[in-house]
């Protein structure tokens, strides 16, 4: 990336290549810089054409800041709480997509009047819930998460969970299970710095590399990019992440 960013810079400009750009195709780089540079030259006209003081650029924008974090080919649809908001995603996409309708994606509007759109889409019971050291997994287990001054403490805990036939496949279950939902409270959290988890003690070399790799997965739709040791003797699994 770096020897790719000392070819195609332009002239009197320097370049800052995100992370997000690692294996992306150098095409899609060469147009994220096409456009910027566009943007830039809508600036130097909009300084010659208008009279201060004027509004020439909307960098800071929530709702730009919001697509450039999140949005992806994987985004089928946007929902937002104002006419306006539609208006500026779609200006938004336009920009990036060079001036085409951006395909596979719906823009639209939230419109029930009796419940806003952080009520409709649980976003506001899931902060919430996020506020709570416990959290119930769906087969009767559960997770306590506990932030301190110099880490954050997870341990994991099988509860009232009785479908599996032996305590080995207990532990298995509930242990990939906790994998699952500590990869997403870690993001829902923004949890940041050392992470210790502690999950359910397994004798078995296999089951805890199975965990692992389930853990590991997890972990992969974590744009933080976390970064995960392996299993200590005592069980613990201690990774890093930094903060969103």
């Amino acid at each position: 990336l770096r020897a790719l960013g000392i070819l195609i810079k332009p002239a009197g400009m320097g370049l800052l290549v995100r992370t997000e750009a690692e294996g992306v195709e150098e095409e899609a780089i060469l147009e994220d810089l096409e456009s910027l540079q566009k943007q830039w030259e809508l600036i130097q006209r909009e300084t010659t054409a208008s009279r201060a003081p004027a509004l020439l650029n909307r960098d800071d924008d929530f709702i730009q800041r919001v697509l450039r974090e999140m949005y992806s080919n994987d985004v089928n649809r946007i929902v937002v709480d104002s006419p306006t908001a539609v208006k500026r995603v779609k200006q938004q996409l336009l920009v990036w997509s060079g001036g085409k309708s951006p395909q596979g994606v719906l823009i639209e509007e939230h419109r029930d009047s009796r419940m806003p759109v952080l009520e409709y889409f649980r976003v506001n019971a899931a902060i919430r819930e996020a506020l709570k050291p416990r959290v119930d997994l769906p087969s009767g287990g559960y997770i306590i998460i506990e932030p301190t001054e110099a880490l954050t403490v997870i341990d994991v805990n099988s509860g009232s969970f009785t479908r599996s036939q032996t305590s080995r496949e207990t532990v298995l279950w509930t242990n990939c299970e906790a994998a699952t939902e500590i990869a997403r409270q870690l993001r829902l959290r923004n949890l940041a710095g050392v992470i210790i988890v502690d999950f359910i003690d397994m004798d078995s070399r296999r089951d805890q590399l199975q965990v692992l790799e389930h853990f590991s997965k997890a972990l992969k739709a974590d744009k933080a990019r976390p970064q995960i040791a392996q299993l200590s003797e005592l069980g613990l699994v201690e990774l890093t992440r930094k903060r969103q």
